[in-house]
């Protein structure tokens, strides 16, 4: 409950603009455009982006602890907007 919670109030808080500004970067990542970012599409972008591949995988583990909040084991548009968001510092989570 507490991440929908999370996540409802990412959208209130972002603006469309805001929200929409991060769409390209996720369809990036999205290889397969299905919506989800799995850990092997953030693997590869990361490794893409110039990330060694020792790196990117300590990454890739980390952020998905980190971003993938109904633990469902892909990324999808809104965690990555809240995460981009709390990283970004536009908002804190204390806010959400």
């Amino acid at each position: 409950m507490e991440n929908f919670i999370m996540m409802y109030n990412c959208h209130h808080l972002a603006t469309l603009k805001q929200k929409d500004s991060y769409q390209p970067e996720f369809e990036i990542i999205d290889a397969n455009s299905d919506g989800f970012v799995t850990k092997n599409e953030l693997l590869n972008a990361l490794i893409r982006f110039g990330v060694d591949r020792a790196s990117a995988e300590q990454q890739t583990n980390h952020l998905f602890e980190t971003i993938d909040r109904n633990f469902n084991g892909v990324i999808d548009y809104s965690e990555y907007v809240m995460a981009t968001l709390l990283s970004d510092r536009r908002v804190n989570e204390s806010d959400l």
